[in-house]
C-alpha cells in the first residue's frame, strides 16, 4: 500500500470516528441539559446514555457492517439504530417473553459483525466509507441538533410540563394521545387505543413503538421518556436527515446552510391552518417529524439507487427499511414521497433523470 493511500485511509477512519465523538458529545450535552432542567436524577441520564449507544448506535452500526460492509458516518449508523429499534419492537412483544431478554439477545447478534469486523481490522482498513465534507456534515449536524434541541426544550418541554416540576399535570391535548398509545405500546400487541379499551390502534405510531421500546429498556416512565427526552433523538435525526439530503444535492456549503435554516426554521404561509410547521415539528409533532426524517431518508436512499448503473440489493434494503418507518411514522407524509418517487418511476420509463449537485 502506497503511502499515498495509507494517509487516505487513515483521514478516512479519523473522519469516522470524529463523527462517533460529536454525536456521543452532542448527546452527553443534550441529556445532561434536559435531566437537570427537568429534575431527573442521575440514574435517569445513565440509562438514556446506555439505551442510546447499546440499543441505538451499536445496532446501526452492525446493519451497515452488514449491507454496506463499512463503516459509516455515525449520524447514519444512529439513524439506521433507532429504524431497528421500531422493527425489532414487533418480534419482543410478540414472542410474549421478557421483553428486556430478546433485545439484549438481539444486541448480542448484532456485537458479531462489529466483532469480526474488529477482529479483521487489517483485512478490513479500506472498509470505511465517509463523505467528502465528513467534517463539515458533523459540524452542521452538531449546530443545528443543539439548535433544535433548545427549541424543543422551550416550545415542546414548556407546553407538556413533567409532574416532577409542578407536582401536578399540565399536558397539550393531543399530547395525551401520543403518551396513550406509548403506553399501551408498553403493555402488549396489537396496540390498543386506551380512551377506548379493545378498539385497537391503526393510527401511524411507529414513533410511539419507539418510545415503548426506551420505556421498556431504561424503566424510565413512558411520560418522564417522551417529556423529557424524546425530543433529543428527534433533534439529532432531523438535523441529520436534512443536512444528509442537501449534501447529497448541492455542492456550495453556504447554500447548504441556508437550505437548513429555510427547511427546518421557516413555517411559510400557514394563517390558514390551526396546525402549524412549527406546531408539528417542535410543539406537539405526534411523529410527524420522525415521518420527515425518514422521508428525507427515502429519497437519499432513493436517489443513490438511481444513480447505480447495476442493481444493488443492500440500497433497496435501506430504501425499504427507511419507507416503512416513513409509512408507520405519518402515513400522509408517506403518501406524498411514494407519488413523488412514483413520478419519478414513470418518467424514467420513458428517459432518465439526472440528479447532478448544484
Amino acid at each position: 500500500m502506497n503511502v499515498g493511500v495509507r494517509e487516505s485511509l487513515k483521514l478516512s477512519r479519523n473522519n469516522v470516528l470524529f463523527s462517533y465523538i460529536i454525536l456521543l458529545l452532542l448527546l452527553i450535552i443534550t441529556a445532561l441539559c434536559s435531566t437537570i432542567i427537568n429534575n431527573l436524577d442521575l440514574k435517569c441520564f445513565l440509562s438514556f446514555m446506555f439505551y442510546q449507544i447499546v440499543f441505538i448506535i451499536l445496532p446501526g452500526m452492525s446493519f451497515n457492517l452488514v449491507f454496506k460492509k463499512s463503516i459509516v458516518n455515525a449520524f447514519f449508523s444512529y439513524v439506521v439504530g433507532y429504524a431497528l429499534s421500531i422493527i425489532l419492537y414487533f418480534p419482543s412483544m410478540i414472542l410474549s417473553i421478557d421483553y428486556t431478554l430478546i433485545r439484549i439477545i438481539s444486541f448480542c447478534i448484532c456485537l458479531i459483525p462489529i466483532i469480526n469486523f474488529s477482529y479483521n481490522k487489517k483485512r478490513n482498513n479500506n472498509k470505511i466509507i465517509e463523505n467528502k465534507n465528513s467534517s463539515f456534515i458533523c459540524i452542521s449536524i452538531f449546530i443545528f441538533s443543539l439548535m433544535i434541541f433548545f427549541i424543543s426544550l422551550i416550545l415542546f418541554n414548556g407546553n407538556n410540563i413533567s409532574p416532577e416540576i409542578t407536582q401536578g399535570n399540565y399536558y397539550n391535548h393531543d399530547f395525551m394521545f401520543y403518551i396513550s398509545n406509548a403506553v399501551s405500546a408498553t403493555k402488549g400487541f396489537p396496540i390498543e387505543t386506551i380512551s377506548t379499551s379493545g378498539n385497537i390502534l391503526f393510527y401511524h405510531y411507529f414513533s410511539s413503538l419507539a418510545l415503548a421500546d426506551a420505556s421498556l429498556i431504561t424503566k424510565i416512565s413512558v411520560i418522564d421518556y417522551v417529556v423529557c427526552y424524546s425530543y433529543i433523538t428527534n433533534a439529532i435525526m432531523l438535523a441529520a436527515s436534512t443536512i444528509f439530503l442537501l449534501t447529497r444535492v448541492i455542492q456550495k456549503k453556504a447554500v447548504i446552510i441556508l437550505c437548513a435554516v429555510l427547511i427546518l426554521f421557516n413555517t411559510g404561509y400557514e394563517n390558514f391552518s390551526i396546525i402549524t410547521y412549527v406546531s408539528h415539528i417542535y410543539a406537539n409533532p405526534f411523529g410527524y417529524n420522525i415521518g420527515v426524517v425518514f422521508a428525507n431518508m427515502t429519497i437519499i436512499a432513493f436517489i443513490k439507487s438511481l444513480k447505480e448503473k447495476t442493481i444493488n440489493i443492500s440500497s433497496y434494503i435501506y430504501f425499504v427499511l427507511f419507507f416503512i418507518i416513513c409509512c408507520g411514522a405519518k402515513g400522509p407524509i408517506a403518501a406524498v414521497i411514494s407519488g413523488g418517487i412514483g413520478i419519478t418511476c414513470l418518467i424514467n420509463l420513458f428517459g432518465s433523470i439526472k440528479f447532478n449537485n448544484t
